[in-house]
């Protein structure tokens, strides 16, 4: 079923249970599509923001207790740029959308595989979805020229609590 999870494991686990879980994510996955297109039209529609964010969260969790880990990296790395998006600390630009477009599109992959019971990623898509949580990781980093933009704030903030 899972190379991740020994076969042991996945003995123990109940299709029903999995099925359900599969079920749950792919409707999720499907309202995130729309969440993510009406937030890529308007930046500023948080309620939208927080159904993709709890989305991904749940995915995150329910994935990681079935064993389903390459499922629970990548909806950690989405979750995480989620959270930056909802903290006002990254904006919803072409690459950071193009990115969680991306990592939907992985996702209902992955998922499918699974319900065929086959490994959540095929070997050959590997590299894809390294390169994916790459790109998603990297998107939660702030560029140098952000990071040096930060500093006199904070020097100022600092001056202020010792005066």
């Amino acid at each position: 079923m899972n190379e991740d999870v020994s076969d042991q494991d996945s003995e123990l686990l109940d299709p029903e249970i999995v099925g359900a879980f599969l079920d749950e994510s792919d409707e999720a996955l499907e309202a995130v599509d729309s969440h993510l297109i009406a937030l890529e039209a308007n930046p500023d529609e948080h309620e939208g923001l927080h159904s993709v964010f709890r989305a991904f969260h749940s995915i995150k969790g329910n994935s990681a207790f079935f064993g389903f880990m390459k499922v629970k990296l990548l909806a950690h790395r989405l979750e995480d740029v989620l959270a930056l998006m909802r903290d006002g600390k990254l904006a919803a630009t072409k690459p950071v959308m193009n990115g969680l477009l991306a990592g939907v599109d992985q996702l209902k992959a992955m998922l499918a595989r699974i319900r065929e019971q086959e490994a959540e990623c095929a070997a050959d898509a590997e590299a894809k979805l390294a390169e994916l949580t790459e790109t998603l990781t990297s998107l939660c980093v702030p560029d140098e020229q952000q990071t040096a933009d930060l500093w006199p704030g904070v020097l100022k903030q600092f001056d202020e609590l010792i005066s």
